[in-house]
């Protein structure tokens, strides 16, 4: 272990630990007392019932920060590590959560417990939100024929309430990644539903790729609409039929 000092400021190190096979990640970073607060105070806006009395973002220069940045990316071939790298070069503070199901089969470093316990003291925290915003709600009444209707899911209370919460962080100036399973953007809900709704109120979503490049929300829907006659006759869909998330 090695201590970092940085001018007159105390400071803290965020380690990095690694065992063999299986990596046990306390992130890479130096944070300032002063930014470890902050941080903590502005976990808040992004609470259910507390975000309202968070305060705003500051810049660097000690300037409320006007718009946040809002970006999705999904867990693909990624591992957890390079993931949070490709985070913290945008300088995201916080990982959104937005499966229904926040569990992976192959890759156990993306179940929801080990992100809580890992990424907790780390430069980009970790928050759940796939029970307002998952792809795969447990309501039944948002599918048709099986598949989730994305038209009425938008519709629902605790949709609504998800996305609410979404713009008051993206007001108060936070930097924020929605995190789901699929790789591509344009085979996820979140372009389909919670960048369309999210476009509807004038906040703009940036999604990043498996190779790190990124593309717009419009970018998404025109690659979408490409070799289509009508743009989705019957509203936008998931790919697949599934039945209803089990409700913990």
């Amino acid at each position: 272990m090695r201590s970092i000092t940085l001018g007159h400021l105390p400071q803290v190190v965020v380690l990095v630990i690694h065992r063999a096979r299986r990596a046990v990640w306390r992130l890479h970073g130096v944070l300032s007392i002063r930014e470890r607060r902050q941080r903590s105070e502005l976990t808040r806006s992004l609470d259910e019932t507390a975000y309202e009395d968070s305060p705003p973002a500051v810049t660097s220069d000690g300037q409320v920060a006007k718009k946040g940045q809002i970006l999705s990316i999904g867990q693909g071939r990624h591992s957890l590590s390079s993931l949070v790298v490709q985070l913290q070069h945008r300088g995201t503070l916080y990982l959104v959560d937005v499966r229904s199901t926040p569990y992976s089969r192959h890759v156990p470093e993306f179940a929801r417990e080990y992100l809580e316990s890992n990424l907790k003291d780390g430069p980009v925290k970790y928050m759940f939100m796939g029970d307002l915003l998952g792809g795969r709600p447990s309501d039944a009444d948002c599918y048709t024929d099986g598949r989730v209707d994305y038209g009425k899911v938008r519709s629902r209370p605790f949709f609504v309430r998800g996305i609410n919460r979404l713009q008051t962080a993206y007001e108060k100036g936070l930097r924020i990644c929605l995190l789901c399973s699929e790789g591509q953007p344009t085979q996820c809900h979140r372009s389909k539903l919670i960048g369309e709704e999210l476009a509807a109120r004038d906040i703009s979503i940036v999604h990043i790729l498996p190779d790190g490049s990124e593309m717009t929300q419009r970018e998404v829907m025109t690659e979408l609409a490409e070799g289509q006659t009508e743009l989705f006759p019957t509203g936008l869909m998931s790919r697949k039929q599934y039945r209803p998330a089990r409700t913990s």
